[in-house]
C-alpha cells in the first residue's frame, strides 16, 4: 500500500492520484482542489492549530529580540553571517544586499568569510536599551 493510498483511502482523488495525472489540465484541476481544501482547513480550524508551515517563514533564522545587542559583537573584530544577520535583525537576502551594496565589509574567503563588527555598527549603531 502506497502512503498516497494510506493518505487519501479509497476516495476518487486517491485513485485518480495513484493512477497519474496525465495532462496540464488535471494537474491544475487537482492543485486548484488542493488550494479550495486548505481554505476550507483554515476557515474550520483556529490558526493555533495549523501546522507551522502555514505562517509566514520570513526571517525564521533571525531573533529579533537580539537586534542591536552589543553582546554579539563585544571584544571581536569579526562575525559569523548568522551572528550579523541577528544583530542587524534581518534575514540571509538582505544581508546578501547590504554586502553587495558595500554596505558591510566581509573578510576572510570561502567558507571562512565574516562580517567585520565595524561596518555593523557602522550600519546600525547599538541599541541603548540593550547594553
Amino acid at each position: 500500500m502506497s502512503l498516497l493510498h494510506r493518505n487519501c483511502g479509497d476516495s476518487p482523488e486517491g485513485d485518480q492520484l495513484e493512477h497519474g495525472l496525465k495532462t496540464w489540465g488535471e494537474w491544475i484541476a487537482f492543485l486548484e482542489s488542493l488550494v479550495v481544501a486548505r481554505q476550507e482547513v483554515t476557515e474550520i480550524m483556529p490558526k493555533a492549530a495549523l501546522p507551522a508551515s502555514t505562517e509566514s517563514t520570513q526571517a525564521v533564522a533571525t531573533n529579533p529580540s537580539r537586534k542591536g545587542d552589543p553582546t554579539l559583537l563585544d571584544g571581536k573584530e569579526s562575525v559569523s553571517f548568522k551572528i550579523a544577520q541577528q544583530y542587524l535583525g534581518v534575514g540571509e537576502r538582505q544581508r546578501q544586499r547590504l554586502i553587495e551594496s558595500g554596505k558591510l565589509d566581509v573578510v576572510g574567503e570561502g567558507q571562512h568569510r565574516r562580517i567585520t563588527t565595524e561596518s555593523l555598527k557602522r550600519y546600525s549603531p547599538p541599541s541603548e536599551n540593550k547594553k
